[in-house]
């Protein structure tokens, strides 16, 4: 124990015998102990934590010590004297026998951590009621078991013991689980009214048992897959629609989808595919689903064939069973040759003939089986009908595969002969290729028809050029046997055959327009035998050429070339006859063989007009050269170039040249290379220093003898005048010296040894030596200046001049100063270091104030001013006044980051005195807290500025608007070593104001939400929010809600989420739909019921209002019907809101017209028009023709009188493009037969009355050849001959008979007339057997054609030998031979 403790034991013992002595004698008087440097210890209570720094008469009230209650409540309870101004219990504390202590610190009454241990489970709710302590929050679910069931007293949260076990399918759960208490359904979950339990166990939430066997579901699938709940998918984009489809619109999912089994668990279902057909009879509007091709429903579409190309509906017609679709097509196997195929087969109703048929009026069978199956190839073999002579009709080339004539093929039809392709072709059906033309027909003219043009693959005339103008005439010369080779004769030509008469160019070719200029004939040159035509051979350049060359060397007859493009201008020598002269004055070398190079010089005198040619290199000659002499030349080349043989290297002589001769006469920098611009200036003639002979005018022989230079250098020597050097750029400032007056002031080493120059050697300098020697710190001028560093460099600081004062002579400058050796300790160094001093250094402005001398720190001697032997015990008292010193100017003080300090603390306070020690223990202090108060003062150093003491983070808590926040130490209880985290919570009471720290996440507490409820929300926090203990959660209560509350009040977008973007325009409240429960918000309840919709629908259905579908894409345009009012949707859809579809809008709304509207396209799903050839340019109007909606198809067309039966205008519209033409099966007609001879009647047009009258001028088999059965009034059409016809082929000339010859030509009234036959005799046509017409053909036994002919064996007389036929029998002879009226054979 110090000295101090001693003391106060003792006198301890002494005040307490005082006292007792006081007693004894009666005294009252009470002794007050003064507490300072009072050891609490020794009482048995140590002062700890906040008791620490409270303020002994807290506690001790009148100056009473003794005797003061030690228990925590005796001052901590509210109405005790000692808890006056001390932190009471609050009134709602919670009933405990146990000691504060137990639970409390002495540093700080919140906080408080108490220990549940022995407390009873059932105990928690009578402290954790809400009142003494926070108890369940708001939305706890509701329950009766006690706090320790699902919470410990470790934790509060989470809460795991909540115990589902004994919950059952009965047990409501949703009482818990509804969103607000406990988890409940999402958003995404079925709509059903089970209970959790019926699909989720209590031990573990997910996944369910879900087996579709806890509530109905059989047809009730769409309920859930919608698409919209979560793990239940919907119908997919491509799903049939069913629903458009009569009778099968109310079925539901399970209809088709049959592979789901309630009670099996969801993992091992398989929901497609589904199976419509299977499940579902469909006997009509196939076309809802099956029409599109691609198919828009993963379903057979309607093919791409032309059969099926205007079908939009009506399928079930053909395909009459749903499980055989494919293939499907009218039964063909019971037609015949009879049946007229075009009643289907005409281009819209079946695939007609196309366009590339050949033309034909057969029926169909005559080539191709009626068997669909055997449809293609046909049996076309040329025999079906005439073809002799007849190829052309079919051959053009439009009707595959009779292929035509190629575009090559030559034209043919201007020869006479050639009538037809079997006029030349003879190869018969099989082999058509290739055609003979002069094989077969004769032609000795108009070859050019042919062998002129090159698009007949023929051999044509050759592009020479005596067949250029011919266009005709080519059998003059060529024969159809030998037509190549064919030309004139040129082996009879001689040398005096004029050759242009033909060969003019015209001709024959002539003398192209590269040859060369001559009137000479071309055998001068060229052979008269074509063979050896080119090249010329004989062209010698004879002697009468000479001087001539240009007229043909001028370059436009090759192979003579011409000039160079830079041949010299010869021609510009004026006066000189080289210019008039010809290509061989120079171009001398003989022969003509060896043309180049010509020699000008050699050949011709030039004395002039160099320039001419050697102004530039152009010509391939020398030019000028680039030299400066030359720079401004132009002409006048003579002057200096004096021969043509000696041209190079050419100057004006300088031999005769003297130092006398003005050499800027012509050097001048003009005519002549000047002095350059680095020349030194002067006056003097170039030859005082240069030779005036060019070959050594460089080096120059300057030897500063030439002019004056005295006193003279810097006139050249200034850096310019190379190679003279300037003075460099560290020369001495001498032009301020009155005897410096030229370099060779100082320079006196002549002109060899110009360096080092001599200053001080040469001039005396007394006095302005700064100019030189006063510089910054290291020296331009390379010379001594004044230090900037070391013992003296202080002393010079402030000299500016007057450096002689010091420094006297100029030899020995450097260590001149006052001799400070004989100084001592009592010398007055102020004298000459203090203010006025004649130093004029003296003590800085932030040296210590001191009185003392210099030299009790600084060392009397300059070399040992420093540094000073300062040690704080110079007999200056230091302790307690440090900053006397240390305030930053005079010392160091203390930093600006250093704390700030109260009272008299001084700076040993905290850091350790440097008195007589030479390492300084100024760094670390023994800061602790304990050398200054400060309690409710840590932010004046825990600012951020005071390092290390460091300051709340950036994102530290507004704590400051809280009124009982007072400083850091509010919150931050753990003391100085344990400063985080604090507790603002733990330790304020707040009710207000949250949006101060919980506005947003930026000071590390929870931030509101970003959600919409919260998107506006700046504060009132509280008002929903009621605890800071069960923060998340908090929620308006809305059930008490009901459909009077007016829910946008809040749920306006801004406040709380309000209808989204996509909710129809309503001004109904949302409890109209909605629930006012937030479990089940969704979905709503909309039934159309909840507000009027008769005539609305479109202010919902647009399609922005999801789930309110809108009108298809393809919807029926019907706002574009000018004056058809359709007030709403549910004007045309009658089926209510589960049906919307189909709307029948003809049934709803009156349409007059306007129909192309929507039927002029199948965009809408409506009937468009169709793809015929009467339709194809119609563009509106379809009522002209189409008069109701309920019978589109039904067409009347009211003919004007102009065009009436009988007018003869039929064809003018029915023609095929107009309107319907005829069939492809309609009968030939002969030409200027008018439809109405036949069709009487437009009401029955399909009906004709066949007028054989109109018809006479042609031939019977036109019509009656079988293959226009289907055409005609009377049943079977226009007749064939029977199958049992005679052959009348075997009758002479048979083939060619018409019908008329044998049958009567009458007006055919009934098929009496036809058969009513003419005179035997006629009929035999005069055949007479014998192969003119066998008898046997109709008359031999077993032959069954019509007729009563009398029919016998050929072997009816018996005998040994039968005839080939009765002709031949000699019995019997043809009638007519005897020209006797036939009754019998005779």
């Amino acid at each position: 124990m110090n000295s101090l403790n001693c003391n106060l034991l003792h006198r301890s013992c002494f005040l307490k015998w005082l006292l007792a002595l006081v007693l004894a004698i009666g005294f009252s008087s009470t002794f007050a102990q003064s507490p300072r440097n009072f050891d609490h210890l020794t009482t048995g209570f140590p002062l700890t934590g906040i008791h620490a720094s409270t303020q002994c008469e807290s506690c001790h009230k009148n100056g009473v010590f003794l005797g003061t209650p030690r228990a925590c409540a005796t001052c901590h309870v509210k109405g005790a004297i000692q808890a006056e101004s001390n932190v009471v219990r609050p009134a709602n504390h919670f009933q405990t026998p146990l000691p504060c202590g137990s639970c409390h610190t002495t540093s700080t009454f919140a906080g408080a951590r108490f220990d549940h241990i022995g407390v009873a489970p059932t105990a928690c709710a009578s402290c954790h009621n809400s009142v003494v302590q926070p108890g369940k929050p708001f939305g706890h679910i509701v329950t009766e078991v006690t706090c320790s069931q699902c919470h410990t007293t470790k934790a509060w949260l989470p809460a795991t013991g909540m115990d589902h076990s004994k919950f059952t399918d009965a047990t409501n759960c949703t009482r818990c689980h509804n969103g607000v208490s406990a988890v409940g359904k999402i958003a995404s979950h079925i709509p059903t009214a089970n209970n959790c339990a019926s699909c989720h166990a209590t031990t573990g939430w997910m996944p369910s048992k879900w087996t579709h066997s806890q509530m109905a579901v059989a047809n009730q699938c769409s309920v859930c897959h919608t698409g919209t709940y979560s793990h239940t998918d919907g119908k997919p984009a491509d799903h049939i629609p069913y629903q458009r489809v009569t009778g099968v619109a109310s079925a539901n999912c399970d209809t088709c989808h049959k592979n789901a089994v309630v009670g099996v668990a969801l993992a091992s279902l398989s929901w497609s595919p589904g199976r419509l057909h299977s499940n579902v009879t469909i006997a009509a509007q196939c076309a809802t689903c099956h029409l599109s091709n691609p198919n828009s429903y993963s379903v057979t579409g309607k093919p791409t064939d032309g059969v099926h190309a205007t079908v939009t509906g009506n399928c079930e017609s053909c395909h009459v069973s749903t499980s055989v679709w494919l293939g499907v097509k009218p039964n063909h196997s019971l037609f015949n040759a009879s049946t007229n195929c075009i009643t289907c087969h005409n281009g819209s109703a079946a695939p007609g003939q196309n366009v590339g048929h050949m033309p034909t009026a057969l029926n169909c069978e005559t080539c191709h089986s009626p068997t669909a199956a055997g449809w293609k190839p046909s049996k076309w073999n040329h025999t079906q009908m005439p073809a002799v002579n007849q190829c052309a009709s079919c051959h053009t080339g439009g009707f595959p595969p009779a292929d035509g004539k190629p575009a090559s093929h030559i034209p043919y039809a201007s020869l006479a002969g050639a009538n037809n392709c079997d006029s030349c072709h003879r190869g018969g059906y099989t082999s058509w290729y290739p055609g003979r033309l002069h094989s077969n027909i004769t032609v000795t003219g108009a070859c050019e028809t042919c062998h002129v043009p090159t698009t007949f693959g023929l051999t044509v005339k050759p592009s020479t050029p005596i067949h250029s103008g011919v266009t005709s005439g080519c059998e003059s010369c060529h024969t159809t046997t030998s037509w190549f080779g064919a030309k004139p004769n040129h082996a009879a030509y001689t040398a005096a055959t004029t050759c242009s008469t033909c060969h003019d160019g015209t001709s024959a070719p002539g003398k192209n327009a590269s040859h060369f200029p001559t009137s000479a004939n071309c055998l001068t040159c060229h052979s008269a035998t074509a063979l050896t035509w080119k090249p010329a051979t004989n062209w010698s350049h004879p002697t009468t050429m000479a001087g001539q060359c240009s007229t043909c060397h001028s370059g436009a007859f090759p192979p003579a070339d011409g000039k160079t493009a830079n041949h010299i201008p010869y021609q510009t020598l004026a006066g000189n006859a080289i210019a008039s002269a010809n290509c061989d004055t120079c171009h001398t070398a003989p022969g003509y063989v060896s043309w180049n190079p010509g020699r000008f010089h050699a050949n011709a005198t030039v004395t002039n007009q160099c320039a001419n040619c050697h102004l530039t290199t152009a010509y391939g000659v020398t030019g000028k050269s680039t030299t400066p002499i030359h720079t401004g030349v132009t002409g006048n080349c003579e002057s200096c170039h004096t021969s043509t043989s000696t041209w190079f290297g050419a100057k004006p002589d300088h031999t005769t040249y003297t130092t006398a001769t003005t050499c800027t006469t012509c050097h001048n920098g003009t005519s002549a290379t000047g002095k350059n611009g680095t020349h030194f200036p002067t006056t003097v003639n170039c030859g005082s220093c240069h030779a005036p002979a060019q070959s050594n005018w460089k080096p120059a022989n300057w030897n500063h003898t030439q002019m004056p230079v005295v006193a003279q250098c810097a006139t050249c020597h200034t850096g310019t005048y190379l190679p003279a050097d300037g003075k460099s750029s560290t020369h001495i400032p001498y032009t301020g010296l009155a005897g410096a007056a030229n370099c060779d002031s100082c320079h006196k080493g002549g002109y060899t040894t110009w360096k080092p120059g001599q200053l001080h050697a040469n001039i005396s300098v007394a006095t302005q030596c700064v100019t030189c020697h006063q510089n910054s710190t290291g020296s331009s001028y390379a010379v001594t200046t004044k230090p900037f560093s070391g013992p003296s460099a202080a002393v010079h600081v402030s000299v500016t001049g007057n450096c002689e004062s010091c420094h006297r002579t100029t030899t020995s400058w450097a260590s001149s100063m006052p001799n400070h050796a004989s100084f001592t300790s009592v010398t007055d160094c102020l004298a000459c270091h203090g203010p006025g001093g004649s130093s004029g250094v003296g003590k800085s402005a932030n040296h210590m104030a001191t009185s003392a001398n210099c030299v009790t720190c600084h060392s009397a001697q300059a070399a040992a001013w420093r540094p000073s032997t300062w040690k704080h015990n110079q007999g200056v008292a230091v302790t307690g006044t440090c900053t006397t010193c240390h305030n930053g100017t005079i010392a160091i003080g203390k930093p600006t980051l250093h704390i700030s300090t109260t009272g008299t603390a001084n700076c040993d306070t905290c850091h350790a005195s440097p008195i007589n020690v030479t390492t300084p223990l100024w760094k670390p202090t023994t800061w602790n807290h304990t050398q200054m108060p400060v309690t409710n003062s840590c932010s004046t150093c825990h600012d951020g500025g005071h390092a290390p003491a460091d300051g709340k983070t950036a994102n530290h808590v507004p704590y400051s608007v809280l009124a009982s926040a007072t400083n850091c130490d509010s919150c931050h209880k753990g003391g100085y070593g344990a400063w985080n985290p604090g507790r603002v919570h733990a330790n304020l009471t707040v009710a207000a104001q949250c949006e101060t720290c919980h506005l947003t996440t930026a000071y590390g507490a929870t931030g509101k939400p970003a959600t919409a409820i919260h998107a506006s929300v700046t504060g009132n926090c509280e008002s929903c929010h009621s605890s800071t203990t069960t923060w998340l959660g908090a929620k308006p209560n809305h059930n008490t809600y009901t459909a009077a509350t007016v829910c946008t009040t809040c749920h306006n977008g801004t406040t709380a989420t309000g209808k989204n973007g996509t909710h129809f325009p309503t001004t109904a409240n949302c409890v109209s739909c909605h629930s006012a429960t937030l479990t089940v918000w969704k979905p709503s309840s909309w039934n159309h019921t909840q507000l009027p919709v008769a005539n609305q629908c479109a202010t919902c259905h647009t399609g922005g209002y999801t789930p309110a579908d809108g009108k298809t894409a393809n919807h029926v345009p019907y706002q574009s019907l000018t004056g058809v009012v359709i007030s709403n949707c549910d004007t045309c859809h009658k089926g209510g809101y589960l049906s919307w579809r189909p709307g029948q809008f003809h049934l709803n709304v009156s349409v007059l017209t306007q129909c192309a509207t929507c039927h002029l396209t199948t965009a809408y799903g409506v009937t468009g028009k169709p793809a015929t050839a009467t339709h194809s340019t119609v563009t509106g109007n379809c009522e002209s023709c189409h008069k109701s909606t309920a019978s589109w198809l039904t067409i009347t067309y009211a003919h004007a009188p102009a065009n009436a039966v009988g007018t003869g205008t039929c064809d003018t519209c029915h023609n095929g493009t107009t309107a319907k033409g005829k069939t492809s099966t309609h009968i030939p007609i002969p030409v200027g037969v008018k439809c109405d001879a036949c069709h009487t009647s437009q009401s029955s047009f399909v009906n004709p009355v066949t007028s054989h009258a109109a018809v006479v001028a042609a031939t019977c088999k036109s019509c009656h050849s079988g293959a226009y059965l289907s055409e005609g009034m009377r049943a079977g059409g226009a007749l064939g001959k029977p199958a049992n016809h005679i052959p009348e082929a075997q009758l002479l000339n048979g083939a060619a008979m018409d019908c008329k010859v044998c049958h009567t030509t009458s007006v055919f009234t009934s098929a009496a007339n036809w058969t009513t036959l003419t005179n035997k005799t006629t009929l035999h046509n005069g055949s007479l057997g014998n192969g003119s017409g066998w008898c046997k053909a109709c008359h031999v036994t077993g032959t069954a054609y019509l007729g009563n002919m009398t029919r016998m064996a050929l072997a009816h007389r018996g005998g040994t030998s039968v005839k080939t036929d009765c002709s031949q029998s000699g019995c019997h002879r043809p009638i007519g031979s005897t020209g006797t009226s036939w009754s019998k054979w005779n």
